[in-house]
């Protein structure tokens, strides 16, 4: 909000521009990224020497584009558009009105924790990352729980 009403007095926003510029120069030079650990915690408790390490990510994306390029960023994106897009496919196919609001909302919520990774580190932190991959395996296991559901009211 702060950065939204008057975003050249946010020290904070300019702070992250300016990294983001560093960034955007050191990585040109490197499509495939710095390595995996470069950046974040680990890059500065085990790589306190390398360039990357000295830059803060302001989000995870960020982090998975100094870690792994913007090759690896493309990849890393591209699956996970295709896991949320396979979520809400199988989520459309799903005839058991019950489980099928179970997980949209879980697939929703995968949606959010993706999205505000955009601004922080959340699909990389505990919770939240516990959170993702057991709702993507609960999606992942809608046919069959369907399945079975089916079965049960047609017994």
């Amino acid at each position: 909000l702060r950065t939204a009403v008057n975003p050249d007095k946010d020290a904070s926003m300019n702070v992250r521009l300016e990294n983001q510029e560093r960034m955007r120069h050191i990585m040109s030079g490197l499509p495939f990224g710095g390595g995996v650990g470069i950046m974040g915690y680990n890059g500065k408790k085990h790589n306190s020497g390398a360039l990357l390490a000295t830059i803060p990510p302001d989000s995870y994306w960020v982090k998975v584009w100094g870690m792994y390029g913007i090759v690896g960023l493309i990849i890393w994106f591209g699956l996970m558009m295709f896991i949320l897009g396979k979520c809400c496919g199988i989520v459309w196919k799903i005839r058991d009105k019950a489980l099928r609001i179970k997980l949209i909302a879980l697939t929703a919520g995968s949606v959010g924790i993706f999205m505000g990774s955009y601004g922080n580190e959340v699909m990389n932190m505990m919770p939240s990352s516990i959170l993702l991959y057991v709702s993507w395996a609960f999606v992942f296991m809608g046919p069959k729980l369907d399945k079975e559901l089916k079965a049960k009211s047609d017994a």
